[in-house]
């Protein structure tokens, strides 16, 4: 039957808080005593206490000294009387020296509530701590005093200190633990929001992605390569939409060209502004060219026909 019970772990006799340690120990050896070892003889188990205490334990058992038994007759034997409960009591003497009832209080008084430690957990560490103060009779009030000092909440605090001498023990975890609970509360409904709101996000980037995909598909496909420029309007632009179509140039006066673009009389034109002031400016330059040449012309005939005749 004791295999359906977890062995307890060894004693450490070299805990820091080695009476704190000796009474944890001691609880859960007396539970397993009882539960696993049910109906059993006490040789069998003050051995099982020996063992599991440890090799440590066994030493300190070593040097510990016994009443011999006495048998039938009334005759003292040979034999220690050991029994389980007498190793509980030799081992917390042991373990359990002279308090030193300030440093207990100390430490008591010291002891504030830890962050993300629930209400309940911290006083059951208070009750613990004032079990060794001696408080006696001003336990409760102790508590009360401690609780009120040591808890993480400035607004709970404000609260308790304004119940004055009508607080209580009971009223003051009452008012703790309805604060605990209104503020998970809120944790959650805020993180239950967050989680909403990156929904609608994502819902709403969802929409714009889908919105630019159908207006990507409506744009006219380009096949000009990205740089080149239109040889009738000298601009760039989607394909069929050159926006010199139909319109007549000033210097051929042929369709669907500009002026910046005419090629016209081996005439070459650098690429210029399309606005009106640019466009009289090139064709004013166009006629000066133009004009020039033709005296060039008029004056070379005029040569060959005065060689002519000489």
């Amino acid at each position: 039957m004791d295999s359906l019970f977890a062995r307890p772990d060894e004693m450490n006799f070299d805990a820091a808080n080695l009476a704190a340690t000796w009474k944890k120990w001691k609880q859960t050896m007396s539970l397993y005593l009882t539960a696993a070892m049910h109906g059993k003889s006490e040789l069998e188990r003050y051995s099982t206490f020996l063992y599991i205490i440890g090799e440590r334990g066994r030493e300190i058992f070593n040097n510990m000294e016994w009443q011999k038994k006495t048998n039938e007759e009334g005759i003292v034997t040979d034999e220690d009387d050991i029994t389980v409960q007498g190793l509980f009591q030799k081992f917390e003497t042991y373990c359990l020296p002279k308090k030193n009832i300030i440093i207990e209080r100390r430490r008591f008084f010291m002891r504030n509530q830890q962050h993300d430690e629930s209400i309940d957990a911290y006083l059951t560490q208070l009750r613990n701590l004032a079990s060794t103060c001696d408080f006696e009779t001003i336990k409760e009030g102790m508590l009360v005093y401690k609780l009120v000092d040591g808890i993480q909440s400035d607004k709970v605090r404000d609260n308790l200190l304004r119940k004055g001498t009508d607080l209580t023990l009971y009223k003051a975890m009452d008012i703790c633990r309805a604060e605990e609970t209104t503020k998970q509360e809120l944790k959650t409904i805020k993180k239950e929001k967050e989680v909403d709101r990156v929904k609608k996000q994502h819902t709403n980037y969802s929409a714009i992605d889908k919105k630019k995909q159908y207006n990507n598909k409506l744009k006219p496909q380009h096949n000009n390569k990205k740089g080149s420029k239109c040889n009738y309007c000298g601009r760039m632009h989607a394909p069929k939409a050159c926006p010199a179509y139909g319109h007549i140039c000033r210097l051929c006066k042929r369709k669907n060209h500009w002026a910046c673009c005419c090629k016209s009389k081996g005439i070459e034109i650098a690429t210029a502004s399309t606005s009106t002031a640019s466009s009289d400016y090139l064709i004013e330059e166009i006629n000066s060219q133009e004009t020039s040449l033709n005296e060039k012309d008029g004056n070379c005939s005029k040569d060959k026909f005065k060689k002519s005749i000489c």
